[in-house]
């Protein structure tokens, strides 16, 4: 055999050995069960009838319950879909839910129902509130139908608690949502108010600003054409001054190069043809005579020629004193008489004029330049100008936007307000309106009572197998050779006399009989919880007859099992 084959059938043999070992430790116990089978029926029996007696004992609980439906399908609702504010109706449902069992509710509704009397200090009233948020049941399905339950020892508070949650249910929600209603309202016209104000101050902040810069504001081509006109102006009067002072300088060359005086061989002054000053006196006459009939005396162009007219009579009186000498008459030359040369006299009246046009130009080109810059100073304020009207009109934009949409929120606001006014918003049916129970809901005794007797059987084969251990009997020689380690060497059977084995028949007729009137009393009992319920008899709310006729109607029930069992 090889090596292999050996650890396999090493392994089944120990498998059979344990698996042995586990028999006969299972028959151990039985054996110590049976021999000890009245212990632990008496145990299991004690044992069960205390706690079909307790169980029996407990209070009757009645439990109250009520039916809503939440209908949230207005016909309003796709007419006014956009238009009014719309809320969001299953999570203020939801919401509604899980608030309703707060504690605020919870003590509103102890209050409501007098529970709030049977405490006599802050803790036990506080424990009275968490009691009753224990009991309530609160159940919503997809189709917004909601259930209100509230279990109770006492039937009518159990329905005064369920009608209490139900209208706290139904009214807190429409009020709150009405209240909600008028706080936004509330809010919006504080709102509406205060941008109004804000719109206002905005609006003339812009009409100051534009009116302030209104030559600097984008659009206005004001300033551009003022600086072209000032430019051009400007090169008018540089081109101007140019060209007199190039006149300048040409008269002043002119006048180095030309004699002040002329000989005249006979005559004296007066006689000859008139000189340049007096030319020009004649001619100046003229164009005063001209000036006078188109405009007044003060006219500037009048009172200029008067003026210039003046110049030149001094510059011609001056020359004639000179000709004259100290002795009043004219100088005589070997040549002839030296008169002024008009000529002279002509460039020299030229350049002064010159001269004063060229300060003027000088004057009129420092004007022209000044208003160039300053023009162009105020174009570079053009860019902030602009910078500062767009902030302006971006927040005045933003304010009048902001005014225009709560305007609009506060209408859809009016709008819902209405709405929930009227109450088409949500409807809340009452499918099933909350009554006083008549039947109790509880406890289940029935499964009490099955877990009674369960615990009182395990119990009495617990205690047996303890009492083996402490009493061991060996029932075969295995478990004695594995409890002392000693070969066995054989096994003596004790023989029994006919009166054991009546004993032992009217033993075992004995314990099935009371097993069988064990097992008809637990079926009684069972009956009876579920014909009229064992609280009820306990706690003495029936008539004598209507318990007559229960225990009438338990017997035959009991009986007709057993005529049933028997046929069998």
């Amino acid at each position: 055999m090889h090596v292999p084959d050996r650890r396999r059938l090493a392994r089944r043999l120990r498998g059979r050995v344990v698996m042995q070992d586990i028999l006969d430790q299972i028959y151990q116990y039985l054996d110590a069960v049976w021999q000890r089978r009245w212990i632990a029926f008496g145990a299991a029996v004690g044992l069960s009838l205390v706690g079909w007696a307790a169980v029996a004992t407990l209070p009757n609980t009645y439990e109250a319950r009520t039916k809503i439906f939440v209908d949230t399908a207005s016909v309003l609702n796709p007419l006014l879909r956009g238009v009014a504010v719309e809320n969001d109706v299953d999570h203020q449902l939801a919401v509604m839910r899980e608030t309703l069992l707060a504690r605020p509710n919870l003590a509103e509704v102890v209050r409501q129902t007098d529970m709030d009397l049977t405490a006599e200090t802050p803790a036990e009233l506080e424990a009275v509130i968490n009691s009753l948020g224990k009991r309530i049941r609160v159940d919503s399905t997809k189709t917004n139908i909601f259930t209100l339950a509230y279990t109770d020892t006492q039937q009518k508070r159990s329905y005064e608690v369920v009608q209490s949650l139900m209208t706290m249910f139904v009214q807190n929600n429409l009020g709150r949502n009405r209240e909600d209603m008028d706080s936004a309202q509330a809010f919006l016209d504080r709102q509406i108010a205060e941008y109004e104000n804000k719109l206002d101050t905005a609006e003339h902040t812009l009409a100051v600003f534009k009116q302030q810069n209104m030559t600097l504001l984008p659009g206005q081509s004001g300033l551009q054409d003022q600086l072209s006109s000032a430019q051009s102006e400007l090169a008018l009067r540089r081109s101007q001054l140019n060209d007199a002072i190039a006149r300048e300088k040409l008269l002043t060359e002119e006048l180095a190069g030309t004699p002040q005086t002329l000989t005249q061989q006979v005559g004296g002054f007066g006689s000859g043809p008139p000189t340049g000053v007096e030319a020009r006196i004649m001619a100046l006459r003229g164009r005063l005579e001209e000036l006078r009939s188109r405009y007044t005396d003060q006219h500037p162009d009048v009172q200029a020629a008067q003026r210039q007219m003046e110049g030149l009579q001094q510059e011609l009186d001056a020359q004639a004193r000179q000709v004259a000498g100290p002795g009043g008459e004219a100088p005589l030359t070997p040549g002839g008489i030296q008169t002024p040369n008009p000529t002279y006299s002509e460039l020299r009246v030229r350049l002064v004029d010159t001269r004063a046009t060229v300060e003027t130009l000088r004057r009129q080109v420092t004007d022209a330049a000044a208003k160039v810059e300053q023009i162009t100073s105020r174009l570079e304020q053009v860019p902030e100008v602009e910078a500062q009207l767009q902030k302006l009109k971006r927040d005045y934009d933003v304010m009048k936007h902001k005014y225009e949409e709560l305007l609009t929120r506060r209408e859809s606001a009016q709008i819902s307000s209405d709405r929930e006014q009227q109450g088409d918003r949500v409807q809340f049916r009452i499918i099933e309106p909350p009554q006083i129970p008549t039947i109790a809901a509880g406890p289940p005794r029935s499964l009490f009572m099955t877990a009674v007797l369960v615990v009182s059987v395990g119990v009495g084969v617990g205690l047996t197998i303890l009492l083996g251990f402490f009493r061991t009997t060996y029932a075969t020689s295995s478990h004695l050779r594995r409890d002392f380690d000693l070969p066995v060497i054989g096994v003596v059977t004790k023989l029994r006399d006919r009166r054991y084995a009546v004993r032992r028949l009217i033993s075992n007729l004995g314990l099935c009989v009371a097993l069988v009137g064990f097992l008809g009393l637990f079926g009684a009992l069972q009956l009876v919880e579920a014909k009229v319920g064992l609280g009820n008899l306990t706690q003495s709310q029936m008539t004598p007859a209507a318990l007559k006729n229960v225990l009438a109607s338990t017997v035959d029930g009991v009986q007709s099992g057993t005529i049933g069992a028997s046929s069998e």
